[in-house]
């Protein structure tokens, strides 16, 4: 099959840089001097399960013409997702799979909203990596995964989703086709979004919520929250999400912290709104208390 990366950071470089070494046929697309080193000198991957690889790949700027592909990994950040429909028309048809694997809840609404008639699936992703500098992508740690299923009511490929998740394996990324995505979208929400809102609000690297302290505490609260949440619109886990989430979170590389954390250490746009209000919003839409998300979400300049 034939794989387009639209959004070519951490997430979107890991996964190409792991198809591209299992010998699949990978294309990418970026911009500025990011798009230039691709094109040059290829995607240079530090992995910590595949080691220091130089991979060649296909590299198109955003208004390049483009041909259909057979899945396209949309990796953007929630704020830029619009701004690529465009892209995903041209390289499109009814045989492709869009798979957004964003931070957030609702991208593949928002993306069959736009193409309705397409097989838009839900999606999300279990990685810790970072684009160092132009054509240079870091993953780190052991834990690679992809969690994906059909919208419900929407257009799908089974065939095409089942061969998906056999060719991520191949290429040693952890794929679980499911049959509850809201669910499994909703547990990946839940533990992004306490870590994103506790690293901010304590400016913590992962090391500090693997210990007992103040940040572990803050984490922890979240997660409660986020749950009580869930609970409230009707999402039902068939695993202790907590345990589940404290498991992850402290199987993270060290040294690691969440993207958000680190757009906004740079001072770049990042998801605070997608991941620390959005909760706030669901917490008052649904009646549920969340005193510590509350908290966090108005220091950081949420009204309600």
């Amino acid at each position: 099959m034939k794989y387009l990366m639209v959004g070519a950071g951490g997430t979107g470089g890991s996964l190409s840089g792991f198809l591209a070494a299992g010998g699949k046929d990978v294309s990418l697309v970026a911009r500025g001097v990011h798009l230039d080193r691709l094109r040059e000198e290829g995607l240079t991957l530090h992995s910590d399960c595949l080691g220091n690889r130089t991979l060649a790949v296909r590299a198109f700027g955003p208004d390049d013409p483009l041909p259909k592909f057979d899945v396209i990994f949309v990796c953007v950040k929630n704020y830029s997702l619009e701004s690529v429909f465009p892209i995903l028309r041209r390289a499109s048809d009814e045989g492709t799979i869009l798979l957004p694997i964003l931070n957030g809840l609702h991208a593949a609404d928002r993306i069959a909203k736009a193409l309705p008639d397409w097989a838009v699936y839900e999606g999300c992703v279990y990685v810790t990596a970072n684009r160092e500098e132009p054509g240079v992508v870091r993953q780190q740690g052991n834990i690679f995964r992809v969690v994906f299923g059909s919208r419900q009511g929407g257009p799908a490929l089974p065939e095409k989703a089942k061969a998906l998740a056999e060719e991520l394996e191949s290429c040693g990324i952890r794929a679980i086709l499911s049959d509850h995505i809201q669910r499994d979208i909703y547990r990946k929400f839940s533990l992004i979004s306490a870590h994103a809102a506790t690293a901010i609000y304590h400016n913590a690297f992962v090391d500090r919520i693997q210990q007992p302290g103040p940040e572990r505490e803050t984490f922890e609260a979240l997660l409660r929250e986020n749950i009580n949440v869930a609970q409230a619109m009707g999402i039902r886990f068939d695993t202790d999400l907590f345990a589940y989430n404290m498991d992850v979170i402290d199987h993270f590389a060290p040294g690691a912290t969440a993207s958000a954390h680190r757009d906004v250490l740079a001072g770049r746009t990042s998801e605070v709104d997608d991941l620390v209000f959005e909760v706030a919003r669901l917490g008052h839409a649904h009646g549920v208390p969340i005193p510590v998300y509350e908290r966090i979400a108005r220091s950081l300049g949420y009204t309600h």
